[in-house]
């Protein structure tokens, strides 16, 4: 996905691929003085949004914090690059709920900040974000959150 050459700053950080000893590749990130800032451990990174990267290691997945490299597991619905970008201090979130896929909202913590009620949701813009509950497009208001 990601070769040595195409390094692609985002927030002023990059996702990068180290090969081990082993011949596997594992992921950290670095910071534009190439700086290790989360140490090179993961299978697999998702792209960098409001400070968080999606992760996949060891059949686990879930969200990092790039600040604190603190872990917050998630189960993504489908494979771990189903794990969506922060924006606002929130992501889309799929679960089944029912024997229904139904989405929501989690904060930095995982927590549901918005429950999984609609059958689809957008992503955030200025606080704003179209749901769609029983196929009817809404627009949902989120307001300004202290952690944006």
């Amino acid at each position: 996905r990601r070769s040595g050459c195409e390094l692609q700053f985002c927030e002023g950080l990059a996702v990068v691929p180290q090969r081990q000893e082993d011949g596997t590749t594992l992921y950290g990130v670095i910071d534009r003085e190439g700086e290790e800032v989360l140490p090179f451990r993961y299978e697999k990174l998702g792209r960098i949004s409001d400070g968080m990267a999606a992760y996949w290691r060891s059949g686990e997945t879930g969200y990092v914090d790039l600040s604190s490299g603190e872990e917050v597991p998630v189960e993504f619905r489908g494979n771990w690059e189903t794990g969506n970008p922060f924006s606002g201090g929130l992501a889309v979130l799929a679960t089944v709920e029912g024997g229904r896929q139904v989405c929501g909202y989690i904060d930095r913590t995982g927590n549901w900040a918005v429950p999984p009620l609609f059958d689809h949701v957008g992503a955030i813009r200025n606080g704003e974000a179209v749901v769609y509950l029983n196929g009817k497009p809404y627009l949902l208001k989120l307001g300004r959150r202290e952690d944006q």
